[in-house]
């Protein structure tokens, strides 16, 4: 009972602090996409806090299951912390994440967030070509802009534009406002870190159909939720830490980057062209992966079972 308490707090520790403590940090981040060179931090409206808080609570709420596997390490418990564990599943993915999808649409309008607008007197360089603002830029009137071309044959040329004009300046700085604000904040775009933002999309696509294709999403918890049954696998607890470490990653790629890189999912839409997914793809999005996560889940549960007999028919024979 008293490790299963332990869980408990555990799980309080981890929800409360990951939420509080990413909510700022990506607000934070929010911001910081929305600042250009020259100009202090605006005061987001209350719609881009909630979108951080919000957000924050599913990705918290998609690795804490793993989490509570880390605790199950260290501290082994028995059939009433297996009771609390599975208690605590359920409500993360039957409780928490819907009212969290359900209460941001119901809370977050469609309001147009005032923009900050790019400065003048500022480099801003993209590509070969250097842009100098001599004015701020507006949308009521235009702003001289002087262009150097740093390529072998380039020239400098001065141009008028205004805000509606200046679409160049901002693509090439998205996701950010200002191409000199990315050069100091962007680390470039990671290729090996599954989308939370595609999961969290992924989310709200199936919560807006019928309850049948949210059973594709709930796949998702249910692997994540079996790691438990693997996370005694080895009689050393660094090994095993490792071990959910890598197949929780491995988990959360699969049903993120390999939907949204286009190589692996043509493949995967190939899959599930098929007869049997084609059939299944009426009632679920992706039924290839749900059916992979399924088949995982099935595995790490068997794998734990066997694990647990042996255990106990070993301890019989001492």
């Amino acid at each position: 009972m008293k490790k299963a308490l332990k869980l408990l707090l555990y799980f309080f520790i981890f929800l409360i602090c990951g939420i509080g403590c990413g909510s700022i940090l990506y607000g934070l981040y929010l911001n910081i996409l929305n600042t250009t060179a020259g100009n202090a931090f605006i005061d987001l409206n209350t719609n881009t806090y909630l979108k951080a808080l919000f957000y924050i609570i599913l990705c918290v709420s998609v690795v804490i299951c793993p989490l509570l596997a880390f605790v199950h390490i260290k501290h082994k418990g028995g059939v009433i912390q297996l009771i609390f564990y599975f208690i605590l599943c359920a409500v993360i993915w039957l409780a928490v994440i819907p009212f969290s999808i359900y209460f941001k649409q119901k809370l977050i309008s469609d309001v147009k967030i005032e923009k900050e607008k790019l400065s003048a007197h500022y480099f801003r360089k993209i590509d070969d070509k250097v842009y100098f603002l001599t004015n701020d830029l507006s949308d009521y009137r235009s702003s001289t802009v002087v262009v150097l071309d740093t390529s072998p044959d380039g020239k400098v040329s001065i141009d008028k534009m205004m805000e509606s004009t200046s679409g160049d300046l901002y693509k090439a700085a998205e996701p950010y406002r200002d191409v000199n604000i990315k050069t100091s904040f962007s680390m470039g775009r990671n290729t090996l870190l599954p989308d939370f933002q595609f999961l969290a999309d992924f989310a709200d696509s199936n919560f807006n159909r019928e309850w049948y294709y949210w059973l594709s999403f709930l796949s998702l918890g249910l692997v994540l939720c079996s790691l438990y049954a693997i996370s005694g696998l080895f009689s050393w607890k660094l090994i095993d830490v490792g071990f959910i470490s890598i197949i929780t990653y491995l988990i959360l790629y699969i049903n993120t980057k390999c939907l949204s890189t286009p190589v692996i999912y043509s493949v995967i839409k190939k899959i599930n062209s098929s007869t049997l997914f084609a059939k299944l793809g009426k009632y679920m999005q992706e039924p290839f992966v749900v059916f992979l996560n399924v088949l995982l889940a099935l595995i790490f549960i068997i794998t734990g079972i066997i694990k647990f007999s042996v255990e106990k028919k070993r301890l019989r024979h001492i």
